[in-house]
């Protein structure tokens, strides 16, 4: 096992992660408002830098009781940023999402950026994106692949929630303008953007049924599991707010062909909600690897 590290601040209750050098906690747990404990993996060593994602609206700076650095603690936005992870470049990625439901973001928002652990160099990777809460890296050819959420109040059944795939820095998901193949500027949506020019944009490799919101992935690098998921990306779907039919609530499971594109996706596992009651057993918010090459999927308790 490894060792357990208590984190205290205030208005804790929306913690989504910690991880411990990029490596994720073995469990978390939130003992109060005011205190959480987490486990570093087994066999860590050095000193303890904690990633803590927030998503309260009152968040405060953080302690390491026994010291350490937090590396970040994010701030909500509209589009709240609640996800952050080390690439394979040794750099901090980190998503800003829109401030907003539909707008035309400022020039800090609607991105991922990443950034030196020093804190120096600071980029923008990729623009047009509302609100990725999930991202991970291809194992082989260490392309950036992450999940976007689209906007909320259109319709019951659209804009698509997307999974998307980087193949070069600096390209446009289509945010406002498009929310996955929708064209969302101009539309009765968004008619005050219906002067905004097309950005030159790159389509999503999948779209997931409207408000499901799809949140963490993850690569299956595994041997365990049968061969048609090796390779291939697991989604926690975390599931709709405002439906009047309930839609998510499980995991997706995401072919990854050998050129890099993205199949047709599945669904994993299910069963995390009630549909008779349309009461949530558990919302699925992240899956990850773990020793045994399996995975385990996180999920936030249903109040």
């Amino acid at each position: 096992g490894g060792t357990s590290v208590e984190i205290t601040g205030t208005n804790l209750s929306d913690i989504a992660s910690v991880t411990f050098g990029g490596t994720a906690a073995t469990n978390f747990t939130i003992n109060s408002s005011t205190k959480i404990t987490a486990t570093t993996p087994a066999g860590a060593a050095g000193a303890v830098n904690v990633v803590v994602l927030m998503g309260g609206t009152n968040d405060t700076a953080l302690r390491i009781v026994g010291g350490g650095s937090v590396f970040y603690n994010a701030r909500k936005t509209t589009a709240s940023t609640l996800e952050t992870s080390f690439g394979p470049d040794g750099k901090l990625y980190v998503p800003f999402g829109a401030p907003c439901n539909i707008c035309e973001p400022p020039e800090t928002n609607g991105q991922l950026r990443r950034i030196n652990l020093d804190g120096t160099g600071a980029e923008v990777v990729v623009r047009g994106v509302r609100n990725s809460v999930g991202f991970d890296w291809h194992p082989v050819t260490k392309e950036l692949y992450f999940t976007d959420n689209g906007r909320d109040w259109l319709s019951e059944d659209l804009p698509n929630d997307e999974l998307n795939r980087v193949t070069k820095q600096g390209q446009h998901f289509g945010f406002p303008y498009w929310n996955g193949k929708y064209k969302v500027a101009g539309s009765p949506a968004a008619p005050e953007l219906k002067d905004m020019k097309e950005p030159k944009s790159t389509f999503p490799q999948v779209e997931f049924p409207a408000h499901q919101a799809q949140l963490g992935m993850s690569f299956y690098t595994g041997k365990s599991f049968p061969k048609k998921y090796q390779g291939g990306i697991f989604v926690a779907s975390h599931g709709s707010w405002n439906r009047t039919v309930p839609s998510g609530y499980l995991v997706n499971f995401v072919p990854v062909n050998a050129d890099g594109t993205a199949g047709k996706a599945e669904v994993f596992a299910e069963g995390f909600i009630d549909t008779a009651t349309k009461r949530a057993i558990g919302r699925p918010v992240d899956v990850q690897m773990m020793k045994d090459l399996g995975f385990e999927v996180l999920q936030r308790t249903a109040v």
